[in-house]
């Protein structure tokens, strides 16, 4: 009985060990998520583990825009385990991102579970960054855009008649938009970007189309690989071991299928010379061949905020340098990642606005038919003259930008307007709150075009309006991104009117997790014009 009485030496470590381990967990816990409140930065209180992302359940945006209501224009609050601090004030977030860029110049770390993705420019920082924007640059200046804006006239081309062919059904012209815009925006991707005719409007079983869309399927950030990647992003190596346990964010397969298309078509352009071609991969390689310092930074678009100019304050003392492999493969998904599901969502936002505000339809109809009448006007000079379309475009990208926050980390301690940032800190700055501050935007929930004329601007803080963030670390597909939605509005209103359907969601239900698209996609009426 004795001998049964006794506890193994085993069973009491494995207690004590809990025990400790309890503790740690706890006392971590604690001072984790008390370090808002040691630095005097108030905000919302967090739940263990969790942080405030309970809150986000009606929207990131939301979430986010109520912090700042109830905290002010810098608060604090946590996204799971990682503290971030909210700055929603135009001119803080200027110095943030251009005056003290060098400071600034890095985005949180994202832990990511393929290689490839690693290196790419969104995700890359530091020195590699530096060498990957520089080399990028050229293949995106308004020289390299004008060469690509007859191959995006392709695709839109293809939109117009699958459009028609609605028109002439007995579905009375309703047609649900986002569907039909993605497969716009995939046709001119794979066209743009590969060297790829995919056609994906028609060939909807076509493996680059099938692959694509498990690809941004995966994206969810509700996803069990998702939210222990974000819980664990803190804990070096993680991200390595994950994928060993069968948690990967993205298919291995589907990312296996991109880089053999990729690889491919790096191979065609080495072994056949002759046959060259004007895309994405070409002019990355293009552009590492040469080395001079070379300036084509030369059409600073009105989208760039002006801040545009500082990109190259990095850059003209370094000279290109060739991207490795991987690098290249990288930026060539990155192309696809970044600009597939952002653009969509902005042709969407267009076309409900367009239907939703039939006054200013007009006045973009009449500008159309009098500068560009025709599909063979559509040139990429041509659509920069359109400048009623340009600030629909730009209100458009306001009311609805496609991401809901742009996140920087500190990489010095700095003190701006008052308020210290410390080495290590992490930023996040909320694009939903900043573009419907009735301090720069009266009447912030009217869509008004207007607000973008040149007298209307002149007085408001130039990042105020962010879709594509500013300063060096502006999107550099920035004019790629306009000109396929400056070619595919203008060709639609050549042709169509859109109209509000019995179907069509006023207000559109928005996505919660940080991307602000339409989940339920845009339902309108699609009426042929008569000329």
């Amino acid at each position: 009985m004795e001998v049964l009485q006794q506890e193994s030496p085993g069973s009491c470590l494995t207690v004590w060990l809990v025990f400790a381990a309890t503790a740690l967990l706890i006392l971590y816990l604690t001072w984790n998520y008390t370090y808002f409140l040691r630095r005097g930065i108030p905000g919302p209180l967090p739940f263990p583990v969790l942080g405030n992302v309970l809150d986000w359940k009606e929207g990131v945006q939301y979430a986010l825009d109520g912090y700042i209501k109830k905290y002010g224009n810098c608060c604090g609050f946590y996204q799971f385990l990682t503290p971030a601090i909210l700055v929603a004030d135009p001119d803080m977030i200027k110095q943030i991102m251009v005056k003290h860029f060098d400071r600034f110049h890095n985005r949180m770390y994202i832990p990511v579970d393929n290689p490839m993705l690693r290196s790419a420019l969104f995700l890359s920082s530091d020195d590699q960054w530096k060498k990957i924007r520089h080399t990028l640059t050229p293949a995106f200046s308004g020289r390299k855009m004008k060469l690509m804006s007859e191959m995006v006239r392709e695709p839109a081309s293809r939109l117009v008649q699958n459009l028609k062919k609605v028109c002439g059904t007995d579905r009375q012209g309703i047609v649900e938009l986002k569907e039909l815009f993605g497969a716009y925006i995939m046709d001119t991707i794979g066209l743009c970007a590969f060297g790829l005719n995919v056609d994906s409007q028609k060939n909807k079983d076509d493996p680059f189309v099938l692959n694509a869309k498990r690809f941004f399927s995966s994206l969810d950030f509700t996803s069990p690989a998702m939210i222990i990647s974000m819980l664990t992003s803190k804990i070096p190596g993680v991200s390595h071991i994950l994928p060993l346990l069968g948690l990967t964010v993205f298919p291995p397969e589907v990312l296996e299928f991109f880089i053999a298309i990729i690889d491919q078509a790096v191979e065609q352009r080495k072994t056949n010379k002759a046959a060259k071609t004007v895309d994405f991969l070409q002019l990355v390689i293009d552009s590492t061949k040469d080395n001079a310092c070379e300036d084509e930074d030369d059409d600073d678009d009105a989208t760039t905020n002006g801040t545009s100019s500082s990109s190259h304050a990095i850059d003209k003392k370094r000279k290109r340098q060739a991207l490795t492999r991987q690098e290249l493969t990288s930026q060539a998904l990155a192309f696809f990642v970044a600009g597939y599901e952002t653009t969509t969502t902005a042709l969407c936002f267009t076309a409900y606005l367009l239907a939703t505000n039939p006054d200013q339809q007009d006045r973009l109809i009449d500008e159309i038919d009098r500068l560009v009448p025709t599909a063979e006007d559509i040139t990429y000079d041509n659509l920069k003259k359109l400048t009623c379309l340009e600030n629909f475009i730009s209100e458009s990208l306001r009311l609805y930008p496609p991401g809901a926050l742009i996140d920087r980390v500190c990489n010095q301690t700095t003190t701006i307007n008052g308020h210290v940032f410390q080495a290590g800190d992490s930023v996040s700055l909320p694009i939903w709150s900043v573009h419907r501050d009735p301090e720069h935007w009266p009447n912030p929930e009217k869509f008004d075009p207007d607000r973008f004329n040149k007298e209307n601007a002149a007085g408001r803080a130039p990042l105020a309006w962010l879709p594509f963030g500013g300063g060096p670390r502006f999107c550099i597909g920035l004019r790629f991104a306009m000109m396929e939605i400056r070619t595919a509005t203008v060709m639609l209103l050549q042709q169509f009117r859109l109209e509000v359907a019995p179907e069509t969601e006023i207000p559109p239900v928005l996505g919660k997790m940080g991307f602000i698209n339409p989940p339920n996609g845009i339902t309108l009426r699609v009426v042929e014009r008569s000329k």
